[in-house]
Order: C-alpha cells, then sequence, then structure tokens
C-alpha cells in the first residue's frame, strides 16, 4: 500500500519534469525515511501498536527522533525505558505535556494516547556512546 502512494508521488513528479522533479523526490524520500526513523513497525505489533507507531511518526517523531543527520533533535529519544517504564506517567506527560513540550489531550482521544505509549513501550534504548558518559 504504502509502495503505491509513493509510486504514484514519483509517477507525478516525472510528469511534472526533471528539474523540479529532482527537489521534490528528495523531500519525497526524506519525509519517507524519517516516517520511519523510529524503525518500521515489527510483524508483532498487534493493531495497536501499530496505530501507536502512526500517531508517534506523525506529531511524536519530529521532536523526538534525528530526521536528518544536520538537523539538530529537540527532545529525547523515547524508549521502553523513558520515565522509568511507568505507562501511566509516559500517558500523563503526552496528555499534558512539559514547558518544553505541548500536552496532546485536546489533539488525542485517551485510545490514542495509549496507542502511542504501546508503540514507546516497543522501543529498545538506545546504547549510551562512549564518549557521552
Amino acid at each position: 500500500m504504502e509502495q503505491n502512494k509513493l509510486a504514484r508521488k514519483l509517477l507525478k513528479i516525472w510528469r511534472m519534469g526533471m528539474r523540479q522533479g529532482v527537489l521534490l523526490a528528495a523531500c519525497v524520500v526524506a519525509s519517507v525515511s524519517g516516517a520511519f526513523a523510529q524503525g518500521a513497525p515489527d510483524a508483532s505489533f498487534n493493531d495497536t501498536q501499530r496505530e501507536g507507531l502512526r500517531l508517534f511518526s506523525q506529531s511524536c517523531g519530529v521532536c523526538h527522533t534525528l530526521v536528518q543527520q544536520r538537523t539538530r533533535q529537540y527532545g529525547p529519544v523515547l524508549s521502553r525505558e523513558t520515565l522509568g517504564g511507568d505507562e501511566d506517567l509516559i500517558r500523563e506527560y503526552i496528555s499534558n505535556g512539559t514547558p518544553r513540550m505541548p500536552g496532546f489531550r485536546f489533539n488525542f482521544e485517551p485510545a490514542q494516547i495509549n496507542s502511542i505509549v504501546q508503540y514507546i513501550k516497543t522501543v529498545t534504548p538506545q546504547a549510551t556512546p562512549a564518549s557521552a558518559r
């Protein structure tokens, strides 16, 4: 399904002309790779976790993933160990926000916030680089 969308976009780019198309193709590739910066859905994901990945990619990934190598990451990398792994605390942070992060209780239903939490609980923590220790 994602391949069909990408194929249609690339066909549209080709029709626009080479010069404009190259720039637009680069943007499409960057957006597709950025959407899966945390990782593609695992085959073992349930529907709730897949929905959480989709919502995370749309609303959280811009700050909590490194979209491009030359850009700054604004929020911390999230994983199953975030906030000590406490699902209720993660849910509260997503809902109410912090001084540096907006709350999403008016954007998402509680079930959608729960989906994001369930997705975050599948993400393995990143190893700390030796230089950061």
